[in-house]
């Protein structure tokens, strides 16, 4: 068989023949090359993660962002000053993760992480207290919003952590947040 003769059929299949086949083929190998080779290779050239959506209101800076968090780091002596994301994360701002080493995560970073061994669904929160027991650390973490700490922020290891927030991105993770919120896709 030749294979030159084949790549011509497929390459004409995909981008000039008008058939129902041919235009759901396309869109299943776009999909396959954007997937496992386009975004990838984006993710590996600018030394990221992963790119993921803020779901959660959990980070918002709203009216009550005082008693939330500035006056709940100020009863607590945390210098918030040089803190990333001073304004907070809003649902739908798309969010970029750098793999960092433990040490590397600092009380005032931001950090997305998965609470629990067995779930797909990660948390991007503030870490406001890290401990280090023997070679371990050992974070905690709060939305900026949240009046208090739930129990899945406290003690999460290294091997929870997908990484730190890098770079925030206003309104380019609405399409994550739509599908997950009102399809729970």
């Amino acid at each position: 068989m030749d294979i030159k003769k084949t790549l011509k059929k497929i390459w004409k299949f995909l981008w000039e023949d008008e058939s129902p086949q041919s235009y759901i083929a396309f869109i299943i190998v776009s999909y396959l090359l954007l997937k496992f080779i386009a975004y990838p290779g984006f993710l590996l050239i600018m030394g990221w993660q992963d790119v993921v959506s803020v779901l959660s209101g959990s980070m918002i800076h709203a009216e009550n962002v005082n008693t939330t968090y500035f006056d709940w780091l100020d009863s607590r002596s945390i210098n918030y000053s040089e803190f990333p994301f001073l304004n907070g994360l809003n649902p739908g701002d798309a969010v970029t993760v750098v793999r960092v080493l433990p040490e590397d995560i600092n009380v005032g970073d931001v950090i997305i992480y998965v609470p629990y061994k067995y779930t797909n669904s990660s948390i991007i929160h503030r870490v406001i207290a890290r401990e280090k027991q023997g070679e371990i650390y050992f974070y905690t973490t709060k939305g900026d919003a949240n009046i208090g700490i739930g129990i899945f922020e406290i003690n999460i290891t290294y091997d929870q952590i997908l990484g730190k927030a890098g770079i925030a991105i206003p309104i380019l993770g609405y399409p994550r947040a739509i599908l997950h919120n009102f399809l729970g896709i």
